[in-house]
């Protein structure tokens, strides 16, 4: 009789942990967001897809290297694939993808808090003209607006700069971006661009 009320107890302690739903692992921290619009020169990338929309973003993005034109109006860019990534051993890590909305907004959600993060914009009739942003800083638990600054030459460069060395074996959370910006040759980088 004892050997049967042990395996009766066995058997219900077995079925009780058949039936029961596991416990959901928490991730160690509060994933925050990032969100932006992004943008891009009317004069580059013809796409029947992703539609430039709206009045030309402010301030127009120009330098001396825009004559005769005076001005490079950028706009919203809808209906274009957003990729955020970041590098880890040597290894480039897509953490998401979205898809700009009618005014060009994305947004990125439950991403892990860090620094460095590669937004990247493709061309999808030409993918080797890419805008990129650079999300210096995600908190946890905040939404990182990469709005503030428009997607441009100098958040291109930047975010081409933390690829490379990411290729090299340089892991994108361990850069110091204000070592870019403070090289001699930065500017001349940009202008390059």
């Amino acid at each position: 009789m004892p050997i049967l009320l042990i395996l009766i107890s066995a058997l219900l302690i077995l079925l009780a942990g058949c039936f029961t739903a596991p416990l959901e692992e928490e991730p160690g921290y509060t994933p925050g967001c990032i969100e932006g619009t992004m943008a891009r020169p009317m004069v580059c990338c013809e796409d029947p897809e992703g539609e430039l929309i709206g009045d030309p973003i402010s301030p127009n993005i120009c330098d001396e290297l825009c004559m005769p034109f005076n001005t490079v109006d950028w706009y919203a860019w809808a209906n274009v694939q957003v990729v955020l990534t970041t590098w880890v051993d040597s290894e480039e890590v897509e953490l998401a993808t979205t898809v700009t909305d009618a005014n060009g907004d994305y947004l990125f959600s439950d991403v892990p808090p860090g620094i460095n993060y590669i937004i990247t914009a493709i061309c999808p009739t030409d993918e080797e003209f890419v805008i990129k942003d650079v999300v210096e800083e995600l908190v946890e638990g905040e939404t990182y607006d990469a709005g503030i600054g428009i997607a441009d030459t100098e958040s291109t460069v930047l975010a081409l700069c933390l690829e490379g060395l990411g290729e090299i074996g340089l892991d994108s959370y361990l850069l110091n971006l204000d070592d870019f910006r403070s090289h001699d040759y930065y500017d001349e980088v940009i202008e390059e661009v």
